[in-house]
C-alpha cells in the first residue's frame, strides 16, 4: 500500500485525525523512509476490481517502516528500573471494571521489566566467561 492510500484510509475512518494508532495492539514508536532495496523486501497487498487479493514483495521504489514498541523495549528505555518505568506508566480506562484489568496490565508491565532485567544478567554473566 503506498502512503497516499494509508493517509485516505486514515482519514476516511478518522476525518478529525483525534484517534490514536496502535498497530498489532502496540503503540507507534517512529516512521523511517528508506530505498525499497534496503535492509530487504516490503510486502504489501493488491486488490483487483474483483475484490481479489495479491500479495507483492518488492524491492522497487522506496517504503515507509512504522516502527512500535513493545514493553520490553519500553523497558529497555528505562534500563528494566521497575521503580522508574512505573513512573512512566499511565492507565486511562474510562469503561472497565474495578480496576482488575488495571492491574492485570501493570503485572504484565512489571514482568517484562523483569524479564529485561534478567536478559541483561545473563548476558553479562555469559560475556564474562
Amino acid at each position: 500500500m503506498k502512503t497516499k492510500d494509508f493517509i485516505k484510509m486514515l482519514q476516511k475512518e478518522d476525518p478529525s485525525g483525534e484517534s490514536y494508532i496502535r498497530i498489532n495492539g502496540e503503540p507507534v514508536w517512529f516512521v523511517e523512509g528508506k530505498p525499497g532495496y534496503w535492509d530487504g523486501p516490503y510486502n504489501y497487498l493488491e486488490i483487483s476490481e474483483n475484490g481479489k487479493y495479491t500479495w507483492v514483495q518488492s524491492t522497487k521504489g522506496d517504503k515507509i517502516d512504522v516502527h512500535t514498541m513493545d514493553m520490553m523495549g519500553f523497558a529497555e528505555r528505562f534500563n528494566g528500573n521497575w521503580e522508574e518505568i512505573k513512573d512512566h506508566i499511565r492507565v486511562e480506562y474510562d469503561y472497565l471494571d474495578d480496576g482488575q484489568r488495571e492491574r492485570q496490565f501493570i503485572e504484565k508491565a512489571k514482568q517484562e521489566c523483569e524479564n529485561f532485567s534478567e536478559m541483561i544478567r545473563d548476558i553479562k554473566e555469559n560475556y564474562k566467561k
